[in-house]
């Protein structure tokens, strides 16, 4: 079958490259989109984290400490690790971005 739009979107990540259609389709269905602006934070440090995100369009920056350890652009994801810890940095948002 066809995979709907959001599906779409997430198998250009690569954590999601092996799933199979009805996988990738349960996890669209789970996924909501956020529209964010230039300077907004995604997550802070010693945040609680119960989300991933993958970047749709734009870049996010990484900060620990306000230095930029990493850089996420289109078609990445962050957060994952959410599945085994809490957050441990800061994510801020470089240009106007979708999630």
């Amino acid at each position: 079958g066809e995979l709907t739009a959001t599906a779409t979107i997430l198998r250009r990540c690569p954590l999601f490259f092996n799933l199979t259609e009805g996988q990738l389709e349960a996890c669209a269905a789970k996924s909501t989109f956020r529209v964010l602006s230039a300077g907004d934070n995604v997550v802070k440090t010693d945040d609680v984290g119960d989300s991933m995100f993958v970047v749709v369009k734009g870049t996010v920056a990484c900060l620990v400490g306000g230095v930029e350890v990493r850089r996420f652009c289109e078609g990445q994801c962050f957060g994952e690790v959410v599945i085994y810890a809490t957050r441990t940095y800061r994510l801020n948002q470089e240009h106007p971005t979708l999630l």
